[in-house]
């Protein structure tokens, strides 16, 4: 499971997700912690700190507590999602103007061969894309561009 499925679910319940380096925290919106999953520790929930868990109801808590053990028994390295990137033409001297910035795009739809392009916005749709993740840049030549991170 990755953190941003975890995030997703937890919120579904009506609690907030927060993260710093160390740990990610199920909370009440009024900011205890319910139930936390260690970054650097895999198989490893705790849940004991929170009077908030005896609030909730049998199926909630165990709702909470299976999502959160799915989130712990997931390998380290699988928990991230991958970066994604936009990808800035590198601006060439008398042929763009000055301070105009560029994306590749790549076409998606029903082109017989990969059909790349850049331009003066982000378009991201269906038949076009800008972001682009890291396994997808280590396929591609991308001499030219520079990585900006989706943020």
């Amino acid at each position: 499971m990755k953190y941003s499925e975890f995030k997703t679910e937890v919120e579904k319940m009506g609690l907030d997700v927060d993260a710093n380096e160390r740990i990610v925290f199920a909370r009440r919106k009024s900011g205890s912690n319910v139930i936390a999953v260690y970054k650097s520790m895999e198989n490893y929930v705790d849940c004991g700190w929170s009077s908030y868990i005896d609030t909730m109801t049998d199926e909630q808590r165990g709702d909470l507590f299976d999502l959160a053990y799915q989130l712990a028994k997931t390998p380290l390295a699988e928990r991230e999602e991958e970066k994604r990137y936009w990808l800035q033409k590198i601006p060439v001297p008398l042929l763009d103007k000055e301070g105009e910035k560029k994306w590749l795009w790549k076409y998606t739809g029903m082109a017989l061969s990969n059909v790349f392009g850049a331009d003066t916005i982000k378009i991201d749709s269906k038949l076009y894309k800008t972001i682009f993740t890291e396994s997808e840049i280590a396929e591609m030549d991308i001499t030219g561009f520079e990585k900006e991170p989706v943020e």
